[in-house]
């Protein structure tokens, strides 16, 4: 009967060895897949931040490009009226003239 008992443990053992190497493999793979895990998401994060970076550098471009009246007024005498054209510095483009300014005019008569 002994005999009997053990025979029919034999089986079970086996299986519980099979399951706890299968456990161990599916640690080992976990294990594996976290640590790829990791490393993109490192990978990314600096991809990210190096765009992140690219763009406050091209909004700051962006922001150099616009060219910006230091008041309200009326442009006067502009040098160029072709879209694109590249000026050289201080060179002046147009005459902005306040809207409050006094005008003043000489008139002849004949």
């Amino acid at each position: 009967m002994l005999l009997f008992a053990e025979a029919g443990l034999a089986p079970l053992r086996s299986n519980q060895a099979i399951i706890a190497q299968s456990r161990k493999k599916i640690a080992l793979i976990s294990a594996d897949y976290r640590r790829q895990l990791h490393t993109e998401r490192a990978e990314t994060a600096g991809q990210f931040e190096k765009m992140r970076q690219e763009v406050v550098k091209q909004q700051h471009e962006s922001d150099l490009l616009e060219l910006k009246a230091p008041q309200n007024g009326v442009v006067k005498d502009l040098a160029t009226h072709t879209s694109g054209t590249d000026g050289n510095p201080g060179t002046s483009l147009m005459t902005l003239v306040p809207p409050q300014a006094l005008l003043s005019c000489n008139i002849r008569s004949k």
